[in-house]
């Protein structure tokens, strides 16, 4: 998050594919809700608590090749992805830190 170009490049070299244009990761972070986005469309919504623990569970598999993957490479695996955190799991737990909350 902090230095996605770098971030990207890692991947892109991982995967063995071309670069992309750099001004095509400029992009905005596609993890943050627009403005005027009901919040019941998010996963992250409690509605959604259910959907996304079955996709947790139905990626399981994959999520532990990923990580053996990047182990084997020798690229840094993040300790949320040790975790299994996504962003919900974030969210969550930063709201739950906020001193305004």
């Amino acid at each position: 998050r902090r230095n996605p170009e770098e971030t990207y490049h890692l991947i892109f070299n991982f995967l063995d594919v071309p670069q992309l244009d750099p001004a095509l990761l400029s992009q905005r972070d596609v993890n943050v809700r627009p403005e005027g986005v009901l919040p019941d469309l998010d996963l992250c919504h409690p509605s959604h608590e259910g959907t996304l623990s079955r996709l947790k569970e139905i990626f399981a598999t994959e999520y532990i090749e990923m990580q053996r993957l990047l182990e084997l490479s020798g690229s840094p695996v993040p300790l949320s992805f040790q975790k299994r955190q996504t962003r919900c799991d974030r969210q969550h737990s930063e709201s739950k830190t906020s001193p305004d909350r």
